[in-house]
């Protein structure tokens, strides 16, 4: 084995170098390969690094993982009325801020909101849609012509519809697909179940559905009855006879369970009159508790309101008259909030008061 002395020596001799070159090459040499070992580990502490950093980021945890939002397109519109009919679905703040805003371009009758406020239930056409806060929509019925749905509300948790179709009460969930009978009627026997037409709420927050009962030989026998979601324990909340002299000699013709209070403690019936010698007829919106007392009317003689529908806080409720929206305050108190829907008559106009409140 060659000393490395000694090939250094041999290999200096044809030259004059120092007496310690030998010593200068030995430190240069040792300096360089300890800057080599230096630079490889701060090489290898890099690479490590950037390793340990990607595993973080794609092994973290995912609840941090936070995706964008999808788009509200009921945005601001908390605790805003939504007014509908042929043309288009109008949203207009009852405190008359704010100018009214299209709601949906298309149009349809508003029934009933999501207790988020996050999806309305609207009939168009002949069939019950449910538009989404996200711009979708879903189409939950299947129905032709004159073949229409009555009512129409969402179930306590948002997750199905309930409505009635000739005569039985059926719920079908907010994605679609076949519906199931809650309360099945026969119409061969004269024997079923009534929502109102055009109009929805009849589910209340508590698991209540209001409607009218059809007894054989009886077409409405003036009632509004209660049962559970899944059709148990029906009852008569009240009749016709409390109603009995509201237009005086003009009569009653029927009374309709409209809409539940965000709560559930209340129930808003509308009390309808015979035809009038102008061939048209009166309304008049009046309250109940859940239990059936303390019935009360909210509306003054000479508002004739459609489609009845309650404030979030419960305190007022509000409904088309004769082509303007109007509120009542459960204390008598009047508001005009002006024309919507432009000539359509008040029957061709829905109301339906989004319950999450304004700063939701």
């Amino acid at each position: 084995m060659i000393d490395e002395r000694d090939l250094f020596e041999r290999s200096a001799a044809q030259f004059d170098p120092p007496t310690d070159a030998l010593e200068r090459f030995t430190v240069r040499r040792e300096r360089h390969e300890r800057n080599r070992r230096l630079a490889a580990a701060v090489v290898a502490a890099v690479v490590v690094g950037a390793v340990a950093t990607a595993a973080a980021w794609f092994l973290r945890d995912p609840t941090e993982i936070k995706p964008a939002p999808a788009p509200d397109a009921f945005a601001g519109m908390h605790g805003w009325i939504a007014v509908g009919g042929a043309d288009q679905i109008t949203a207009v703040d009852p405190t008359g801020q704010n100018p009214n805003r299209v709601l949906w371009p298309t149009g349809g009758s508003p029934l009933a909101w999501s207790a988020d406020g996050k999806k309305l239930l609207a009939l168009q056409g002949a069939n019950l849609v449910v538009l989404s806060s996200d711009g979708t929509t879903s189409v939950l019925t299947d129905l032709k012509g004159n073949d229409l749905p009555a009512g129409g509300s969402f179930t306590p948790d948002g997750n199905a519809v309930i409505y009635e179709h000739a005569w039985s009460i059926l719920q079908v969930p907010i994605e679609g697909g076949d519906p199931t009978v809650i309360a099945k009627g026969d119409p061969g026997k004269g024997q079923g179940y009534l929502f109102p037409f055009f109009r929805g709420g009849q589910v209340s927050s508590k698991g209540l559905i209001a409607y009218g009962p059809i007894l054989p030989a009886n077409l409405r026998d003036g009632q509004v009855w209660l049962m559970n979601l899944d059709g148990s324990e029906a009852h008569k909340l009240i009749s016709t006879h409390a109603f009995a002299n509201t237009f005086g000699d003009v009569g009653l013709e029927s009374i309709d369970a409209e809409a539940w209070s965000p709560d559930g403690s209340r129930l808003a019936i509308m009390a309808v009159s015979n035809k009038l010698p102008s061939g048209s007829v009166e309304a008049a919106a009046f309250v109940v508790n859940a239990d059936g007392t303390g019935l009360r009317r909210v509306t003054p003689d000479g508002i004739n309101p459609w489609s009845i529908t309650f404030s979030p806080d419960g305190r007022s409720i509000a409904g088309v008259d004769n082509g303007e929206l109007v509120t009542v305050g459960l204390d008598g108190t009047v508001h005009r909030l002006g024309g919507v829907g432009g000539p359509q008559a008040s029957s061709d106009l829905n109301s339906a008061w989004n319950p999450a409140p304004p700063d939701a």
